[in-house]
């Protein structure tokens, strides 16, 4: 039977969710979610260490990203983006959303995938294939 965890986004998004907003997600999505949000606040951490966010004379500020500046609406636009892609994750069946995350976000081959669940690396590819397609139809339909 498949585990679920109950997450509130207001935690992750307190400038997004100003009330609380519950959702629930399979564990891999939730492991997922926990990580990313603890490397965005590191990230955060470090930018206010380095003072990395910079006036550039005009209304807007641009702050560092990586190795590189981007506008602040642009780095809101992308963090609202990765709370849609979340959502559609966790819209997916668990073996599907386990192999993107695989190989996606951690950057496991196909091939790794399959021989660590037991399966061909066929079956693995035509599932991460479905999943990208129910994706694609969920973010459509945002």
């Amino acid at each position: 039977m498949e585990q679920y965890v109950k997450i509130n986004l207001k935690d992750i998004y307190p400038d997004q969710y100003k009330e609380d907003y519950f959702i629930l997600v399979s564990q891999p999505v939730a492991n997922f979610i926990i990580q990313h949000d603890r490397r965005y606040r590191a990230d955060e951490r470090q930018d206010q260490r380095y003072q990395s966010q910079a006036y550039l004379g005009s209304d807007r500020f641009l702050f560092k990203n990586g190795c590189c500046y981007e506008r602040l609406e642009d780095a809101i636009e992308k963090q609202l983006d990765q709370q849609q892609l979340y959502l559609a994750l966790n819209k997916l069946p668990e073996v599907q959303a386990k192999r993107i995350y695989a190989h996606y976000f951690l950057g496991i081959s196909m091939r790794r995938i399959a021989l660590n669940e037991g399966v061909s690396e066929q079956a693995v590819g035509q599932s991460i294939g479905l999943a990208l397609g129910k994706l694609k139809l969920f973010l459509e339909n945002l």
